[in-house]
């Protein structure tokens, strides 16, 4: 079976299948990218990769069978997801950081993102977000902690599960 994620913007859409990308290429569990370009609408970008077998795991079927589950995902979930994270801070950073940089006018690191916070911040006259930017260029990593890879949207809905392993999707 194979998915086809349709973003509304061409840059989200395109960065997202690159990124996905070039952790695969690396050995990262997730889907491969198998194709990817512009959408159906010109400013939209589409690409498709096979379905990861399995479910979230806080996909129980019914509330009851949610709380079922609760003890053992309170057990087994926190070490999932710091694998997962400690698998993914240990790939090299230079492939994907290299193909972004290939686009100049996207995001690379944690100062572009916080760059584009502020000028959007500046652009809506937002003095909440203006502040959020401050507490997060105050609270960055320095220089020298060295650069990793960021999923960008890390949470058990975008952990697939079954009983081979995980795999990491949604790479925004």
């Amino acid at each position: 079976e194979l998915v086809a994620k349709i973003t509304p913007s061409r840059s989200h859409g395109e960065r997202e299948a690159l990124v996905q990308a070039a952790v695969v290429a690396q050995g990262y569990p997730a889907p491969p990218v198998l194709a990817s370009g512009a959408g159906p609408r010109a400013d939209g970008w589409y690409f498709v990769m096979p379905r990861a077998a399995g479910a979230p795991p806080l996909s129980a079927a019914s509330a009851g069978a949610l709380a079922r589950a609760v003890p053992s995902l309170a057990l087994h979930l926190p070490a999932l997801l710091a694998d997962l994270l400690v698998q993914l801070h240990q790939l090299d950073p230079a492939r994907p950081r290299d193909a972004l940089r290939a686009h100049a006018e996207w995001p690379v690191d944690v100062n572009d993102l916080l760059a584009d916070l502020a000028t959007a911040a500046d652009h809506l006259d937002d003095t909440d977000l203006a502040a959020t930017i401050r507490t997060m260029l105050a609270a960055r990593p320095q220089p020298g902690h060295g650069d990793v890879v960021c999923h960008g949207d890390f949470h058990p809905l975008n952990i697939i599960v079954n009983p081979t392993g995980a795999t990491v999707v949604d790479w925004t």
